[in-house]
C-alpha cells in the first residue's frame, strides 16, 4: 500500500497522479487475478501445495480445467505485478510520473 501513496507523492503533479492512479488501479487488477487464480486452484485440487496438486491431477489421470484456468489466472497476476512481458505496458508511465527515488524503490523494492 505505501507504494501507491510514493507514486502520488507530489499532489500537485498531473502525471504523478495519473501515474499513482495507473499503478492503483493494474496493481488492483493483478490482486484479483491472483486471488482468483489461486480461489480456482483450491477449488479444484483442495489444496495449495503444489505436491499434493500433482498427486490429485496424477490421481484424476488429466489436469482439471478450472486448474488450467487459475494457474494461467495466477501467470497473469504475477506478470502484472513483476512487470515482465507482456505485462509490462503499465511500468514506464508509472516510473515517469513518480519521483525519482520512488521510481528507484519501486523497480527493486515490491
Amino acid at each position: 500500500m505505501a507504494t501507491y501513496v510514493l507514486a502520488g507523492f507530489k499532489r500537485t503533479d498531473v502525471r504523478g497522479n495519473e501515474a499513482a492512479l495507473k499503478y492503483f488501479l493494474l496493481g488492483s487488477f493483478a490482486s484479483a487475478f491472483l486471488l482468483y487464480g489461486i480461489a480456482l486452484i483450491y477449488g479444484s485440487a483442495a489444496t495449495t501445495n503444489y505436491a499434493l496438486i500433482r498427486q490429485v491431477t496424477a490421481l484424476q489421470g488429466e489436469v482439471p480445467a478450472t486448474l488450467r484456468v487459475g494457474l494461467g489466472l495466477l501467470l497473469v497476476g504475477f506478470g502484472f505485478k513483476v512487470a515482465i512481458v507482456p505485462f509490462h505496458a503499465w511500468a514506464p508511465d508509472v516510473y515517469e510520473g513518480a519521483p525519482t527515488p520512488v521510481t528507484a524503490f519501486m523497480t527493486v523494492g515490491p
